[in-house]
Formats: C-alpha cells, sequence, structure tokens
C-alpha cells in the first residue's frame, strides 16, 4: 500500500493525468492503485493476464479492463480513449509491456516504472520517448519514504483508507516452509492481491 501512495501522491500528480492504465490491476500493488485512483476520481483502465481475474478489476473501480493476454493492449487503449491515449501508465510488468506502454501515453504523459516482473528493460530508446514528449521514472520507495515524518504521515493516511474501507487488502498467505508453493502461484499468475510468508 505505501508504493501505491508513493506512485500516486508523489512521484507524479496523477489527478492531473485525469485517466491512467494500470498493469496487473489484480496483483498487489495494482489492487491499490486501482482503489486509490478511481476513488479520486480518475479514470482507470486496467490489464490482466486471464479473464477470471476482469470482475476483480471490475470490482476495484477499473472502469474498462484489458485481458493482455488475447488482446493488444495498445490497441484496446487506443479504442477506449478515442486514440487520445492516457495520462499516467504504471507498470510493474518491464520487458514485456514497456514499449507499449509508452505510446499509450498522450503528450507530456508519464510511464511508471515501478516493477520487472517479466524481466528487465534492458534496451529501452530513448529516442521513443521523442514523439510525445513523454516522462519515464524508475521510483524506489526507500528514496521516497525516507523521511520519517513523510514516512509517518503516509501510513496513517493508508490506515485511515482501509479503516474506511477505501482499500480492502487481499492477502494469501503461506507458511514459510512452503516458500516454493508461494513462487509456483506467483509466477502461475494465478494470484490476485498480495501473498505473505508466516513465519
Amino acid at each position: 500500500s505505501m508504493m501505491a501512495h508513493t506512485l500516486l501522491y508523489r512521484v507524479c500528480y496523477t489527478r492531473k493525468a485525469r485517466r491512467i492504465l494500470v498493469h496487473s490491476v489484480a496483483g498487489g500493488v495494482g489492487q491499490f492503485l486501482c482503489s486509490l485512483a478511481s476513488h479520486i476520481g480518475i479514470e482507470v483502465i486496467g490489464t490482466v493476464g486471464n479473464d477470471s481475474k476482469i470482475s476483480i478489476a471490475s470490482a476495484l473501480g477499473c472502469k474498462h479492463v484489458i485481458n493482455y493476454s488475447k488482446n493488444d493492449f495498445l490497441q484496446e487503449v487506443a479504442k477506449i480513449t478515442n486514440n487520445e491515449g492516457v495520462g499516467a501508465v504504471f507498470d510493474g510488468v518491464g520487458r514485456d509491456t514497456m514499449d507499449k506502454s509508452i505510446d499509450c501515453l498522450w503528450p507530456m504523459g508519464i510511464c511508471v516504472s515501478y516493477g520487472e516482473s517479466s524481466g528487465s528493460c534492458n534496451n529501452l530508446d530513448l529516442n521513443s520517448l521523442i514523439t510525445n514528449s513523454v516522462y519515464v521514472t524508475r521510483p524506489t520507495l526507500a528514496l521516497y519514504k525516507a523521511n520519517k515524518i513523510e514516512l509517518a504521515l503516509s501510513a496513517n493516511e493508508m490506515f485511515k483508507k482501509i479503516s474506511d474501507g477505501i482499500l480492502k487488502p487481499q492477502i494469501t498467505s503461506f507458511k514459510f516452509t512452503d516458500i516454493a508453493k508461494a513462487h509456483q502461484a506467483l509466477e502461475s499468475r494465478a494470484t490476485t492481491g498480495s501473498l505473505v510468508l508466516t513465519l
């Protein structure tokens, strides 16, 4: 939840974006991003890896949901937005999505890369940013929350959103001895929400 807070409220002024694309919206960070963004009135387009997660994404507040394993999300975003694109993309996938994520942006939009579940983006072509003068950033939570006052204020804000029912964490627990099963569940993309290892 702290990562979602950072991405939406500190990395960029998301309200100005008005319309955003969130990849892997059924995952841990994706769920918080979608819930927070829709709560503050931002139109959210979410991507999921399979049809079983579409209803989850819709319940979280996605106005549009794209199964990116079946459909080209760049083409779908173009259709949804009448070729206008989105003001911000939140991409925790990486290599498999980055180029198209950048192409989804409207002029001066921002692509926020916060993870690389499909692998690292080693070949980002800076010239691809010229067409629409877009921004790309790779924020780290440790830097954004290094100040103790910022950390405490952000944590209190997020706990309040949970207690008010705005955020509804979905957590799947695995015993630490079942760490291999947890990795298999993550790799199979069968999970939704956050995974926690218990000791």
